[in-house]
């Protein structure tokens, strides 16, 4: 059954007979998200679902260096150069944050 659905009284019998027939499965505290779908869909691979920790380490230890070299864009910078997207002044991000 199909849990939150509100069918108003009168409502075509063939909308209830439908949400009736519809089984779904819904972990919202999975990987930290909401992971619902509907039984006998196998939900699709993410991008996320298989990490290498050769990769990881490796990209761990190259963002302290930056750190460590003052390679570091403001979170304030980030936000001013965010705000002007969809707006006449947006534009790429500064060539400075990439040296």
């Amino acid at each position: 059954m199909l849990s939150g659905a509100a069918l108003q009284p009168g409502g075509p019998p063939w909308v209830a007979a439908r949400l009736a027939s519809v089984s779904t499965g819904c972990n919202p505290v999975a990987a930290g998200g909401a992971e619902c779908y509907v039984m006998g869909m196998k939900p699709e691979r993410s991008i996320f679902d298989d990490v290498d920790p050769a990769t990881e380490e490796a990209a761990l230890r190259e963002a302290e260096a930056d750190i460590a070299a003052g390679r570091e864009v403001s979170h304030e910078e980030v936000v001013k150069w965010l705000r002007t997207w969809g707006t006449d002044e947006s534009g790429p991000p500064p060539e400075s944050w990439f040296k």
